[in-house]
């Protein structure tokens, strides 16, 4: 299942790996994945995904012109324009009562992780 969500007239595809389990206090998970990368990167390793230990809901996005989300002229794909995409996941996420949130990634994904954890 896609969500769409729309930040700075770009679209960006939310995808859910895994609906919420019954643990209401389990934290929900969003997954960034590397620089030319999508969250295909996740879901094509579901069985690994799936077994992570604690989460109650996954969540994989597609940052700004990667995967299902829309290329947007003039952006610049750097780290902190993926972190507003993923800040934007954030609230989405939040909105739909999964808080808190965990978030881990792999090659820019992860230091997009950092640079939200600092913020």
């Amino acid at each position: 299942m896609m969500r769409e969500l729309v930040r700075a007239r770009a679209r960006l595809a939310l995808h859910v790996v895994r609906d919420g389990r019954a643990d209401a206090g389990a934290p929900a998970l969003l997954l960034l994945h590397e620089l030319g990368g999508s969250s295909a990167r996740w879901t094509d390793d579901e069985a690994d995904v799936l077994a992570w230990p604690g989460a109650r809901a996954i969540y994989a996005l597609d940052f700004v012109g990667h995967g299902a989300s829309a290329d947007c002229r003039g952006s610049a794909y750097w780290a902190e324009g993926f972190a507003a995409d993923a800040d934007a996941a954030l609230a989405a996420i939040g909105a739909s009562g999964s808080a808190p949130v965990c978030v881990a990634g792999r090659g820019v994904g992860a230091y997009v992780a950092m640079l939200l954890a600092g913020a």
